[in-house]
């Protein structure tokens, strides 16, 4: 076999080597997102809403009024904190959390437990939705 015959089989073998590679690699990459997707599914399905007024903003701290359209237990007050990586939406729309402003309509999603002081606090907001009319 010539030098050259040698070299192509060795350039055939490297990219099938690396083609092999990728496709590995795609797979677990692809299988992890699919876990998170699904992970997040389930997260959703545990995930209660209230609607309330807010009453009270400090930082990242917020506190609201239960509204008459909850159950009996969304109708106190409750307290919890935002991340920045608590989504907040107004009309389908991303806002800051700076938008917020007391007086404003929101639906509250969150999973977890509630501590029972008063006001209750919600663990884990999953995520805020703004529902007035207008916003800031």
């Amino acid at each position: 076999m010539t030098a050259e015959g040698k070299q192509k089989r060795l350039l055939l073998a490297a990219a099938l080597l690396l083609l092999a590679g990728g496709g590995t690699g795609g797979f677990f990459l692809g299988k992890a997102q699919t876990l998170k997707q699904q992970q997040q599914i389930i997260d959703v399905q545990d995930c209660t809403t209230i609607y309330g007024e807010i009453t009270q903003i400090g930082g990242d701290a917020i506190t609201v009024e239960g509204l008459p359209v909850n159950d009996i237990n969304g109708r106190g007050a409750f307290f919890f904190t935002v991340s920045h990586d608590t989504p907040i939406t107004w009309r389908s729309t991303a806002v800051a959390a700076s938008a917020l402003q007391q007086g404003n309509t929101i639906a509250v999603t969150y999973t977890g437990e509630v501590l029972e002081s008063n006001p209750a606090q919600l663990c884990h907001v999953v995520k805020l939705e703004v529902l007035d009319d207008t916003i800031g």
